[in-house]
This record gives C-alpha cells, sequence and structure tokens, in this order.
C-alpha cells in the first residue's frame, strides 16, 4: 500500500499571505493524518502548534509582498508533497520538517522587494569611514610610536653599551685576573743560620 496520493497539486502562491494559507492548510493536514495514531496524539499536537507559530512568524513580517517565482513554487511544492502523504507516521515525520522548509522560503523577503521593515539599517561602507562612536583606529606603525609609548629598547646597530658604572669606593678590590700574568714570584728563602763557634782550644800538655 502506498503511502502518497499521486494526482495532487498546490498552486504556487502570489503573496506571503497565500503562502501562508496554504502552507497552515498543509500543516493542518499533516497533524489530523497524525492524529489517528492515539499514542502520538499529545506529540503530534505539540508539533503542529509550534509549526504553527514558525509559519505565522514568517509570513507576519508583511503578507502583502509578492513573492518571487522560485519562492512560490518552493511553497506549492512542499504543500503538494504533504498533500499526498497518506501514512500517519510519514505525516508525523513531517510535521516537524515542513514548517521549517515554508519558513525558509518566507523568511527572507524578495531582493525587488528592498529590506524587511523594521530591519536595523545596513553597515556603512568601508569607503565612507569608521562608525559613528567607534574607537579611533591604532596609529599606523609609519606614523612613529604612540605618544605615551615607552621608548624602544637601543638597536645593536646603534653601538655597545655605555660603560658600566664606576664600582663604589667601599667595594672590595677584585681579585687579580688570570689574564694579567701569573702572581710575582714568593719571597726568597731566609740565609742559613751562621756557623756554630768552633770549639774551646784545648790545653797543650807540651806546653807546660
Amino acid at each position: 500500500m502506498s503511502d502518497t496520493v499521486p494526482g495532487m497539486t498546490v498552486p504556487p502562491p502570489a503573496t506571503r499571505a497565500a503562502a501562508l494559507a496554504a502552507a497552515l492548510a498543509a500543516l493542518d493536514g499533516l497533524a489530523g493524518l497524525g492524529e489517528t495514531i492515539e499514542d502520538e496524539w499529545t506529540y503530534v499536537t505539540a508539533l503542529a502548534e509550534a509549526g504553527r507559530t514558525r509559519l505565522n512568524t514568517a509570513a507576519g513580517l508583511d503578507p502583502t509582498v509578492p513573492l518571487a517565482p522560485d519562492r512560490a513554487a518552493a511553497v506549492a511544492a512542499a504543500c503538494t508533497e504533504t498533500a499526498r502523504i497518506a501514512d500517519p507516521h510519514r505525516a508525523i515525520d513531517w510535521l516537524s520538517t515542513f514548517p521549517a522548509v515554508v519558513e525558509l522560503a518566507l523568511a527572507t523577503p524578495d531582493a525587488a522587494a528592498g529590506p524587511r521593515p523594521g530591519a536595523p539599517a545596513p553597515r556603512p561602507d568601508a569607503a565612507a569611514g569608521p562608525r559613528p562612536g567607534a574607537p579611533a583606529p591604532r596609529p599606523d606603525a609609519a606614523a612613529g610610536p604612540r605618544p605615551d609609548a615607552a621608548a624602544p629598547r637601543p638597536d645593536a646597530a646603534a653601538g655597545p653599551r655605555p660603560d658600566p658604572p664606576a664600582p663604589r669606593p667601599d667595594a672590595p678590590a677584585p681579585r687579580p685576573d688570570a689574564a694579567a700574568g701569573p702572581r710575582p714570584d714568593p719571597p726568597a728563602p731566609r740565609p742559613d743560620p751562621p756557623a756554630p763557634r768552633p770549639d774551646a782550644a784545648v790545653p797543650d800538655p807540651a806546653a807546660s
């Protein structure tokens, strides 16, 4: 058994109001078919109510605006497809997707009709300058550093860094550097001690 009914066609709506009426009728048909499944009645009712809200919001921007041919054809094709559904389970599936399809065709007015009523003004072109109240742009690098910027570090090409400050007067003398040469020779050793005094002369016995 097929889940569709062949031969049913919905004509393209000329205005947003006509598109809304066709979409709401198609939505009611889906909800009525889905409600035949008793266990899904609450779920189907909630889906149908949410779908009506989305469709009314999309078409309520300006119902009298004519639809572009491609948008009218999209709405007609979606409504025609729902009219051919004969299976309740498929009808429930379409309850969650059909409003989004129609909303896509109705949410954005045709380009020839101009911007939507109440839509915010477009952003000014970049060539027109910054927006009023926008913060001032950052200064260009060619204009030099900002007045409150810290002074740049000296470049290496500007020469060596200045000599370090002189040491404090009370600072200890630095240890001699190894590159300054060897340490001076140690002092000469002390001279040998004096020779001991000769022993006293022994008296000659013959002299007596």
